[in-house]
């Protein structure tokens, strides 16, 4: 995740395990499944392809820091959207139990 918010573009080799889950969490929640994949060859593939890109490369990481942004305000969004269900809910059971 640090490495994103610096601008470096990461690719994720998706695991079994939750630190080997997390980086693809963190590439999805900001658009970038492209960047997540399943096995060492298309892992190696996909860094072949993305280090002989250049040009692509600079566009993603002047492009994370608000893709970034987006995401943790989706989140916050979220958050306050759980937060007032929780609360009409405990309302709801206080009618209830009167």
């Amino acid at each position: 995740f640090e490495a994103l918010l610096m601008g470096v573009p990461v690719i994720s080799l998706l695991g079994d395990r939750f630190v080997a889950r997390i980086s693809s969490s963190h590439l999805h929640s900001v658009g970038l499944q492209a960047f997540s994949v399943t096995s060492e060859e298309a892992y190696i593939l996909r860094a072949t392809e993305l280090a002989g890109n250049v040009d692509f490369l600079a566009r993603i990481r002047g492009a994370l820091w608000p893709m970034l942004q987006a995401s943790r305000r989706f989140a916050r969004n979220l958050e306050r959207f759980y937060r007032a269900a929780w609360r009409m809910r405990q309302t709801k059971m206080a009618q209830l139990s009167q």
